[in-house]
């Protein structure tokens, strides 16, 4: 791989950096910098970045050099190269940094990187003894171990894998059929897993596990196939096909959506795929099909509607489920000039967001995925729809907080507590939804004021331009479209704080926005 130097920068690249680094805007020299490299915002990006330390180094010096390892560790995090980010804080003494990494590459099994981090200097508490040691390994890395890939042919990392069962000397196979076992009876998704590990302990239903792996090969990439048998056998017309998704038939990223003509109504067909969003437990899918089905998606008065769910269907394999067809734009719409909305219609949008939320957080839901894409408005209501990365298995953390642990879904809408932890609070709904009201008044993401953007192809392009200014920048509140609107500009400083305890409540926006509203009337 070619790696550039500092070089490679021209004048104009230097002079712009030099500026920065006099402003002390370190997170600022780092996104830069990533935005004028090869491959920019993806993992190939930082492995250039590293080459050009020696450069800033020098430049920047030794606080500055704290604060780029800091946020180099913080991209590296977001790429789940846990071992790397963790040698960036240990070089900037950044000892929470650590327990986050700790944290994260537990969660996600990772052997190779809690053994690196083990090995550096931590404080006792983060050290681990050995009954904490086994419970990692029978409890994370097994059913979360790494695999490697090529197309639909998985292969388990042996050499890893037989150093990590070598502390249970005789019971290795009993060890890893138990794995096998707690995933089958927790219904985990996770077919290559089980498959491989069953194989590799000889366990008895490895057969089958076998049989249903190659029924499943293909499947995805012949769905608008399927789509159009299940519309025949149904009497539907096809109408359109409204999301491609992924082809991946084990590892998902996006569903298949289409609309189809049923007699005098029309209906969408989601791909129902159970995502994992919750590697805490073995049971950490999504619950989409859940929510639509029960009683907690009712309308809220004053607040947000959903589709209506007409039940879920299953063809050749693959079940879909059956959501109302609703009209309307996305918010998507409303985000960018020439089209945003009068500053009370914006602020009427988030008002029934925020109603809804307040109903979702008293009910111990929380949304975890809210962006302009995810809302349809016809000026008359405002409906929310997809509930793939939502969760009502909530956990309490040391200070009483309610959370749910989740994947990053949206890199644009990315709370620091997401990235940093792994973990949706219900404050992180309220900085998603502070993000979508910046966007709304002003047309623009308040963490990127003077940061290339452009389109993303995928959901990976995005995380180091968005994700870490998230983290790192502070919110724009010098925008044309915010002058002289102090109780706007108050309402965001909460909803966008770095620190998720230090936001409002989804009932506290949703009070503050009602009586602006009565007063103005």
């Amino acid at each position: 791989m070619t790696k550039i130097t500092h070089l490679d920068f021209t004048k104009e690249q230097k002079t712009a950096m030099e500026y920065m680094i006099q402003g002390s805007r370190i997170e600022d020299v780092f996104l830069y910098v990533c935005s004028l490299l090869p491959n920019p915002n993806t993992p190939e990006a930082l492995a250039h970045l590293e080459s050009l330390l020696p450069y800033f180094r020098k430049k920047i010096g030794s606080a500055g050099m704290q604060q780029f390892h800091d946020i180099f560790g913080t991209a590296q995090l977001l790429y789940t190269q846990f071992g790397e980010a963790a040698k960036h804080f240990e070089s900037s003494s950044n000892v929470r940094g650590l327990a986050q990494t700790l944290h994260l590459a537990k969660l996600y099994g990772r052997y190779s990187d809690v053994k690196a981090i083990q090995q550096m200097s931590l404080p006792s508490t983060m050290q681990f003894n050995l009954q904490q040691y086994e419970s990692f390994l029978i409890d994370q890395f097994l059913p979360h171990i790494r695999l490697e890939r090529e197309e639909d042919r998985f292969y388990l990392p042996e050499e890893e894998l037989v150093e990590a069962l070598d502390l249970f000397d005789d019971q290795k196979q009993q060890v890893v059929q138990g794995a096998v076992d707690r995933m089958i009876e927790a219904g985990n998704t996770d077919l290559p897993r089980q498959l491989l590990l069953a194989l590799y302990s000889s366990h008895p239903k490895a057969s089958e596990l076998q049989q249903q792996f190659q029924t499943r090969i293909g499947k995805r990439k012949t769905i608008d196939d399927t789509v159009l048998s299940l519309c025949d056998k149904n009497t539907w017309d096809f109408v359109d096909s409204l999301q491609q998704g992924d082809l991946d038939d084990f590892y998902p990223l996006s569903a298949h959506i289409y609309l189809v003509q049923d007699k005098d109504k029309k209906i969408v067909l989601k791909e129902h795929i159970r995502y994992t969003i919750d590697f805490s437990n073995l049971h950490g899918h999504n619950i989409e099909k859940e929510l639509y089905s029960g009683t907690l998606l009712s309308a809220v008065p004053g607040g947000c509607v959903f589709p209506r769910y007409g039940g879920s269907i299953e063809h050749q394999g693959i079940e879909f489920l059956q959501l109302e067809f609703v009209p309307g734009q996305t918010l998507t719409s409303f985000t960018a000039p020439p089209m945003l909305l009068p500053l009370e219609e914006s602020l009427g949008i988030v008002e029934k967001i925020a109603k809804t939320f307040a109903y979702f957080h008293d009910h111990a839901l929380i949304y975890a995925d809210l962006k302009d894409k995810n809302l349809l408005y016809d000026k008359r209501k405002l409906t929310l729809f997809d509930f793939g990365m939502s969760s009502d298995k909530v956990q309490v953390d040391s200070e009483g907080n309610v959370f749910i642990y989740s994947v990053l879904s949206n890199a644009e809408y990315a709370s620091p507590e997401t990235m940093m932890l792994g973990r949706c609070y219900k404050q992180s709904d309220i900085f998603q939804l502070g993000i979508l009201l910046y966007k709304l008044v002003t047309g623009s993401h308040p963490f990127t004021e003077g940061i290339a953007t452009t389109e993303y192809q995928d959901k990976s392009s995005e995380l180091l331009t968005f994700s870490l200014a998230n983290l790192w920048r502070q919110p724009d509140f010098t925008h044309p479209k915010l002058a002289g609107q102090s109780m706007v500009v108050d309402l965001l400083e909460g909803m966008l704080d770095k620190d998720y305890r230090k936001r409002p409540s989804a009932q506290q926006v949703y009070e503050q926005l009602q009586c602006n509203r009565e007063e103005a009337a």
